[in-house]
């Protein structure tokens, strides 16, 4: 663990220290030097633009800084309220009006934005919660990987020497996959319906009780479906090992992170 910061000194923090001595400044001169009020208020507005940026630079965005930031906000308008309404007093309503909707608005901003982080730290529990029950699948063996792995390698073999329904040309034939459904379905036809020497594919089951599925291939002159329909298994078998071990390397880095925690 490294030696932690001092938020005190954060470069935004520093901007709304300087924005808070302008505002002071501004405040003092409201009721004699309006010149040097304006100024020194405008200055201290255009700031609250800075800090922002600085904090994202820096990457130094803390509680406490937006906690200034906000404070310096609303006691830098209710000054310039309070001021006003003693220059100009038939228009006081409108400026007590306009303190009590800045105030408000920003009350109810903040209660909906913690809100709002309740809930997604409601939802971050559950997506951790079901981290680690996926760690712990994978811990306890429940996740065979090397036998799904194998059988997906010699389903393609098993299919060219039987559970193959000759279509209406050498191009065209249909296979039966037993004890499979809409998940190897979907993804082995879209993977040969990405191949130019494909000329239709599909795959349908017949009726929900029965455990099968009919995918049909179709391929181009010159080209053979069996060919085609091994490479289909040989990509869709690449694009779960890049799937595993993405998952796995997620896996690996929550845990580190959990470790260091």
């Amino acid at each position: 663990m490294g030696k932690q910061e001092n938020i005190f000194l954060f470069v935004p923090n520093l901007i709304g220290y300087a924005r808070i001595i302008l505002a002071v400044i501004s405040i003092y001169f409201m009721p004699t030097n309006y010149k040097v009020a304006c100024s020194c208020y405008v200055i201290s507005a255009l700031l609250d633009a800075f800090d922002g940026h600085a904090a994202r630079a820096f990457n130094q965005s803390t509680k406490f800084g937006a906690i200034l930031d906000q404070l310096t906000d609303r006691c830098g308008t209710m000054s310039l309220c309070i001021a006003l309404s003693n220059f100009y007093p038939k228009y006081m309503f409108l400026f007590q009006l306009s303190c009590i909707i800045d105030i408000a608005c920003h009350w109810i901003y903040l209660h909906s934005y913690r809100f709002q982080q309740n809930v997604l730290h409601e939802k971050l529990d559950r997506h951790e919660e079901r981290v680690n029950e996926l760690i712990e699948e994978r811990k306890s063996g429940m996740i065979k990987r090397k036998e799904n792995e194998k059988r997906l390698k010699d389903m393609s073999h098993e299919l060219l020497e039987e559970d193959v329904i000759t279509g209406p040309s050498e191009l065209d034939r249909t296979f039966v996959f037993e004890d499979e459904g809409h998940t190897l379905g979907s993804l082995l036809t879209y993977v040969l319906e990405s191949f130019p020497e494909t000329d239709f594919c599909a795959y349908s089951i017949r009726h929900p009780s029965e455990n099968k599925i009919y995918l049909r291939l179709k391929v181009k002159k010159g080209h053979t479906v069996e060919d085609i329909f091994k490479r289909g298994f040989q990509e869709l078998n690449q694009i779960l090992n890049h799937v595993k071990k993405t998952f796995n390397k997620a896996i690996s880095a929550y845990e580190e992170t959990k470790a260091t925690e």
